[in-house]
């Protein structure tokens, strides 16, 4: 059994070996050169087409990614309103209002697993400064137009008016009606001005006649002329003198001293004399 494969075998060398050309005749040498030659040529054929086969999908992959890269850009930029926008310019009148950067994925990038950029805005509220409301004007706009005032009725304590029944609750017994009172002044006003805004401030009695330019005091706090006697009044002076005009000529300046003083001898028991003359 071993020799008849050992046979086979041979066999099978001797035919190998005449079909491949080998101690064979010259025209079978080249047929077998013809046959190898044109086996190499298909090769080479085929080999060039799987070359070709290989370049042409690298070709279609390079598009496939430029167009993926295309298209994922296009999403950034449509997703990035922070960039796409132009840059507005500064404006004095216009506030600007702060962002806040929030980072979120897109759903729609899910494959590039890139993530975008929202600008969220953020709501200020104003501060309580802000919402103050402006103050009023001040109506004298210069702090100095101060002057001092007050109300006396002494020379009627003098006579004993006081402790009449008549006047007890009109005279006090120290004779002062109103002390010396700080009044702000504007700019233009008289004596007779201040005084009306005294008496209504301190809810104090005043009674005149005459217009706002030559106006005559009556009575203050219920005491009258002639009350006190037929000579008997109220008289005014500023810094010390008596002018000898009325109160609604009298311009102030600031810093005078105001006094309404009541005289029961027309005026030479304040030590004025001039009127007497």
């Amino acid at each position: 059994m071993k020799k008849l494969k050992y046979v086979l075998h041979v066999l099978i060398l001797l035919m190998s070996l005449l079909f491949t050309g080998c101690g064979g005749n010259t025209s079978n040498g080249d047929l077998s050169a013809g046959m190898n030659t044109q086996a190499i040529a298909d090769s080479g054929k085929e080999t060039g087409g799987s070359s070709e086969f290989k370049s042409a999908e690298q070709n279609l992959d390079q598009q496939a990614n430029n167009s993926q890269a295309a298209q994922d850009s296009q999403n950034l930029q449509e997703v990035s309103p922070l960039q796409s926008q132009p840059e507005q310019p500064n404006s004095v009148n216009q506030e600007s209002k702060p962002t806040i950067a929030v980072s979120q994925i897109n759903p729609n990038s899910s494959s590039t697993g890139k993530s975008e950029v929202l600008a969220v805005p953020v709501l200020t509220v104003p501060s309580a400064a802000d919402s103050k409301p402006s103050p009023d004007p001040d109506p004298n706009p210069n702090p100095k137009n101060m002057v001092t005032l007050s109300i006396n009725c002494q020379t009627a304590v003098d006579k004993g008016l006081h402790i009449d029944e008549k006047f007890q609750e009109v005279v006090p017994a120290d004779g002062i009606i109103l002390a010396p009172t700080v009044v702000e002044f504007k700019e233009g006003e008289a004596v007779f001005d201040v005084l009306k805004q005294v008496v209504r401030q301190h809810k104090i009695h005043m009674e005149y006649e005459g217009s706002k330019g030559t106006p005559y005091i009556q009575g203050i706090n219920n005491l009258y002329e002639f009350d006190g006697g037929p000579l008997s009044g109220w008289m005014y002076c500023v810094n010390k003198v008596y002018p000898n005009y009325g109160c609604g000529e009298y311009k102030l300046k600031p810093g005078d001293i105001i006094k309404w003083n009541y005289t029961c001898d027309l005026g030479k028991d304040l030590g004025q004399t001039w009127l007497g003359e």
